[in-house]
């Protein structure tokens, strides 16, 4: 009686093997979803994530209220959200997000560099913080961190003030 499972002929182990791979790449990337009243800073974050195979933009949302509803809809991995929103500022719309999408990591990317903000943000959920003027260079290094679980505060607070305030230091 011949076995019904058969040991694979050296292509279609190969055929297995690039399958696997292509899965693993295809888990590995990011659903993104980019917050920001401003449309030019919204297609720079876009623009910046692009330049990766690890993203994907899911969606765009223009307003805090949008956000949320877009943000439950699109369940996406990581969210880049303003502070400075209408109709829901970005600080609530994190704390609601944390709630319909627990999963996702919130990273704010805003002009607002006050301690009082980076630790409201954090406290409601934000997994990262990155100032606009910086985006350039560290919203790529600021996402890796916070994907690898790395701590927050080396992107949140860059100045000693701010790690101070934090207790960090």
């Amino acid at each position: 009686m011949s076995s019904i499972l058969q040991t694979p002929t050296p292509d279609a182990a190969r055929r297995i093997q690039r399958i696997q791979v292509i899965t693993i790449i295809w888990m590995s990337v990011e659903a993104a979803f980019v917050v920001d009243d401003y449309e030019p800073f919204r297609r720079f974050v876009c623009s910046m994530l692009e330049q990766s195979s690890d993203f994907q933009i899911v969606g765009e949302a223009s307003d805090g209220l949008e956000a949320l509803q877009k943000a439950e809809e699109l369940n996406p991995d990581l969210i880049f959200l303003d502070i400075g929103l209408p109709e829901l500022n970005g600080i609530e719309a994190c704390h609601r997000m944390s709630s319909v999408v627990p999963a996702a990591k919130i990273i704010f990317v805003t002009q607002n560099n006050d301690a009082e903000t980076v630790r409201a943000a954090l406290s409601n959920g934000a997994s990262g913080y990155v100032l606009k003027l910086d985006a350039n260079n560290e919203l790529l290094p600021a996402v890796e961190a916070v994907l690898q679980g790395r701590p927050i505060y080396q992107y949140a607070c860059k100045a000693r003030r701010w790690k101070r305030s934090f207790g960090l230091t």
